[in-house]
């Protein structure tokens, strides 16, 4: 039997990786959306809500958007237990 190269086997160990549902473009695509969805959300008179702004919070330090889940939580007038857990977690995952 023949052996594959060894660039074959390192372009399946990719292929796995970019199929996997923590990769980057899953992340970037999500991303997107979701600064959409945010801005929205602003521009409709919903960005004040506490629930509203404790979800963008949990959602940007998901995406391991950081510095902007950052800026939703520092803007928050209260700051709801669910906004501090979710932007802890984000750090604690993002190291």
């Amino acid at each position: 039997m023949k052996k594959k190269p060894r660039h074959h086997q390192q372009l399946k160990l990719k292929q796995k990786q970019i199929g996997d549902n923590n990769n980057g473009f899953t992340s970037l695509s999500a991303l997107r959306i979701g600064k959409r969805v945010h801005c929205h959300a602003v521009v409709s008179g919903f960005g004040l809500d506490t629930y509203v702004q404790a979800a963008f919070v949990m959602f940007y330090s998901k995406c391991g958007d950081m510095g902007t889940a950052r800026q939703v939580f520092d803007r928050m007038p209260e700051k709801s237990i669910v906004a501090w857990n979710s932007l802890v977690s984000g750090f604690e995952k993002m190291g």
